[in-house]
């Protein structure tokens, strides 16, 4: 699925490009404000992970490791930011919010020793929305901007962990939503496609660190064991974006 929407963002930025070749050509400078929208796909890895605690310590249980879910959506909004170009070097600053709607969830069976029979982790991930603040690096190759990008990321999401024994009346459950503050890279080009309008390709990794929290089993086991959840989401996104630049 994602080649094929990379693809169709390829094609179209191909398109429009080809059209504009025939156009009159005019001296343009990147430096200004500048003001777009943007459409992609995104697709990562979440890596969730319930580490046992407490009594768990002097049982015959193993800890219960990490797990990977995988996720992947559409993605699109609005961009602004104001570049200057010295010869053919263009340095930059952008910002961009846009939505983020990806999900994940999970269920496993474990078995560990000293258990007659397996606990259950059940978990689920979603994301809301993401925003970016990145400084941008380029340099202008006819008409073409190819640049690199990084720097802050902010996006928010929903966090949900529980564990069970199908055998035993406890169960422990818990989750969290908040806003998470990560990191982003990578880079792309752009093109003056008619007046002040460019045309975009960009690629970015993004990193958002650990979501968690913790519970503890309830009755009949009085609380004493304990368990720390966390998930982790990695995403990758390839967008197509229409800036104008204001004279």
């Amino acid at each position: 699925m994602k080649r094929e929407v990379i693809g169709a963002l390829l094609i179209a930025m191909a398109t429009v490009w080809g059209a504009d070749a025939q156009a009159q050509q005019h001296p343009y400078t990147w430096t200004g404000l500048y003001l777009g929208a943007n459409a992609g796909y995104a697709w990562g890895e979440i890596d969730i992970t319930m580490t046992p605690g407490g009594l768990w310590s002097t049982e015959p249980v193993s800890p219960v490791g990490s797990h990977r879910a995988r996720e992947n959506g559409f993605t699109g909004g609005i961009q602004f930011g104001y570049n200057q170009q010295i010869g053919n070097a263009v340095l930059g600053i952008e910002v961009d919010v846009n939505s983020l709607h990806l999900e994940g969830s999970r269920n496993t069976g474990l078995l560990a020793p000293g258990l007659i029979s397996p606990y259950i982790v059940s978990d689920s991930f979603k994301s809301h929305w993401l925003a970016t603040l990145r400084p941008r690096v380029g340099a202008v190759f006819d008409q073409t901007l190819f640049y690199v990008t990084g720097g802050l990321a902010i996006g928010a999401f929903d966090f949900a962990q529980s564990l069970s024994f199908p055998t035993i009346p406890s169960t422990a459950s818990g989750s969290v939503s908040g806003t998470r503050v990560g990191w982003t890279i990578g880079g792309g080009l752009e093109r003056m496609v008619a007046g002040n309008w460019s045309m975009k390709l960009e690629y970015l990794y993004v990193d958002f660190g650990d979501l968690g929290f913790s519970t503890v089993l309830p009755p009949p086991v009085a609380g004493i064991y304990t368990q720390e959840h966390e998930a982790r989401l990695t995403t990758h996104i390839a967008r197509i974006g229409l800036n104008y630049k204001f004279r």
